[in-house]
């Protein structure tokens, strides 16, 4: 007879969800097994020094509760059925990129049920659910807070810390909540993301423009970012094949010495002769790849600057944003290794031209963990731990 053990979640934040509009519809199996098996056979090979999936699959220990699937993915020999209770449950939808989407948030308890032949796999799923779920969300933007889950073992902002700060996560807290709606948290998250990684431009931010803080602390190690160096491929590619120019209505931002992590200054003494065109990196990388950028030329058309990453695959966001009752919290991850000193190619889209494509390589001399302390606090966030 196989044994069973019960979880009971509570969901924190709505999980955007393609079948939200049916009943039950909550976390997926088919997503939350993948998750759970590469996060224990991490603690598995943490815990008894193996260093690879064959080391664990020889282990006298863990070699009965572990087989390999497709791709020779190692799967571990358990399964789940979630079960969610409709009855009270909020829907709603939000426009990313421009496509509704739904989602679904339930403020019923979420049962988890894991069955297996192996009933000490079932005690480590069990000893490490409360981790695993403070780490890890679901559905689509999960990286930007949405489809955040919770054992309901863990009640307080303080159990929550304690239990991140005791597993020896790098994590940060913003010092104010977000309010009572219960997507509240998605407005805040957007614009703290974009100061992050890219910046706001007037139209973003009640007519100010704000620099990104990614930029910023690469100025401070020597680097250049990719903007400046794809606008001049594009007024380069202008004034060879006529079309219009880049429109020109923001103010020109470029390195400043010795500039305020919190405080923008536009004008100041630059660190950077205009006219260098050597130390540009791909900068914007660092916390995920984009498929494109887009630039207004002046006659209000758009540009389209196609980026080629050759053999480097796109990866999730190394920044998590995690929601628990009412407080927001980030999380730095793991970038892959594989990402920096990559060389990239920039082309315009849909233009015949003998201007060579941009080339531009990501730049190693980038340490996350030191970004988000020196620049987080400037958006209202401690460091926990």
């Amino acid at each position: 007879m196989p044994y069973q053990k019960n979880i009971k979640l509570r969901q924190y934040s709505p999980i955007i969800h393609f079948q939200s509009d049916q009943t039950g519809a909550t976390l997926r199996a088919t997503e939350v097994k993948p998750k759970l098996d590469r996060f224990l056979l991490s603690k598995f090979k943490k815990a008894s020094s193996l260093k690879t999936d064959q080391d664990l699959v020889q282990h006298t220990t863990y070699q009965k509760w572990v087989r390999r699937v497709a791709n020779e993915r190692l799967s571990l020999k358990y399964k789940i059925s979630i079960k969610a209770n409709d009855q009270n449950s909020n829907r709603g939808s939000i426009s990313i990129i421009s496509q509704e989407q739904r989602w679904i948030y339930s403020s019923n308890p979420i049962s988890l049920t894991f069955t297996s032949f192996y009933e000490e796999l079932l005690d480590q799923i069990d000893t490490y659910a409360n981790e695993f779920f403070a780490i890890h969300n679901f559905g689509k933007r999960q990286s930007k807070g949405w489809g955040s889950f919770m054992p309901n073992n863990i009640k307080s902002a303080e159990d929550f810390e304690k239990l991140l700060s005791s597993s020896g996560k790098v994590f940060f807290k913003r010092n104010r909540a977000f309010g009572d709606e219960l997507d509240g948290f998605d407005s805040v998250v957007n614009y703290e993301w974009r100061l992050l990684k890219s910046g706001l431009n007037p139209r973003e931010n009640r007519g100010q423009y704000r620099k990104s803080l990614l930029f910023k602390y690469m100025c401070q190690r020597g680097v250049r970012w990719e903007k400046k160096a794809i606008k001049q491929m594009i007024n380069r590619i202008a004034e060879n094949t006529h079309i219009p120019a880049l429109k020109s209505d923001n103010p020109s931002v470029d390195c400043v010495r010795g500039e305020d992590g919190c405080t923008d200054a536009i004008t100041g003494e630059a660190i950077f002769n205009s006219d260098d065109n050597n130390h540009y990196g791909f900068v914007r990388a660092i916390l995920g790849l984009p498929e494109h950028y887009e630039f207004l030329n002046e006659r209000n058309g758009r540009y389209t600057i196609k980026v080629d990453s050759g053999d480097v695959k796109r990866f999730k966001s190394p920044v998590t944003f995690k929601i628990f009752d009412g407080h927001i919290y980030v999380m730095p991850e793991a970038i892959p290794s594989e990402l920096f000193d990559a060389t990239f190619s920039f082309t315009l889209k849909g233009v015949n031209t003998n201007v060579p494509p941009l080339r531009l390589t990501v730049p190693r001399n980038f340490d996350l963990e030191e970004f988000l302390t020196t620049y987080l606090r400037c958006i209202g966030y401690d460091r926990v731990n």
